[in-house]
């Protein structure tokens, strides 16, 4: 469902529609993990998402009509793809979904059909049921593509990084429904999505691996 950009800009009260911009700090916080953790392609994924998504809220918050030739809600349909496209990016490498099929999908596949979509006119929700299809790949890839290598993981940041980005999710949809309360709505779903996908990269995927056969093994003698 589309929702005309005109419901979800301005409540008049500065510090509500400043809320869904200076809540960008926390999406800003996995350039951090990713930077650390040596990885450019993510690092690059995490900068395009940031920078397209801070100067949307710029343009709701200011007014301004247009930067680069774009409107504001050329700039929204592009943040929402480009999120999408993150999101499927991100879930990939917490997973090891690394087989070269999968990398081509997530990376090649995905980016290529939400621009034809986009040219025929798809609605913004279209990006989303991408993200749903393209997470469903990878799980399956992950499952039936096997690695060499296994990552090491911190359990113990389990209990932070799902329950972060599954609330996240929920906040996400809901300015549809309620379109005054984008500001609120929008902006938990920055703090949420921005501290779960920080502690995937940053904590819970250690960066290290381990060979497929001595995981097995170990698993065999607990």
């Amino acid at each position: 469902m589309y929702v005309p950009i005109e419901d979800i800009t301005h409540t008049g009260i500065p510090w509500k529609d400043s809320l869904p911009l200076t809540t960008m700090v926390f999406c800003y916080l996995p350039l951090y993990a990713t930077f650390r953790k040596g990885l450019p392609f993510q690092f690059l994924c995490a900068s395009l998402s940031c920078g397209v998504a801070s100067l949307y809220h710029w343009l709701l918050y200011s007014g301004d009509r247009a930067v680069l030739g774009l409107t504001a809600d050329d700039w929204r349909q592009l943040d929402i793809a480009v999120a999408c496209y993150c999101l499927g990016i991100c879930l990939a490498y917490v997973l090891h979904a690394h087989h070269e099929i999968n990398t081509v999908t997530t990376r090649v596949v995905v980016p290529v059909a939400m621009a034809w979509m986009h040219l025929r006119g798809a609605e913004h929700a279209t990006f989303a049921k991408v993200l749903i299809a393209n997470s469903v790949f990878v799980f399956l890839g992950r499952l039936i593509f096997r690695t060499k290598n296994v990552p090491v993981y911190d359990w113990s940041y389990l209990k932070y990084a799902v329950p972060s980005i599954l609330i996240s999710l929920v906040f996400f949809p809901l300015p549809v429904v309620w379109p005054h309360m984008y500001w609120l709505y929008h902006s938990l779903w920055h703090v949420f999505m921005g501290l779960g996908l920080f502690v995937c990269y940053g904590f819970l995927h250690t960066g290290s691996y381990k060979a497929r056969k001595k995981a097995k093994a170990k698993r065999k003698t607990k």
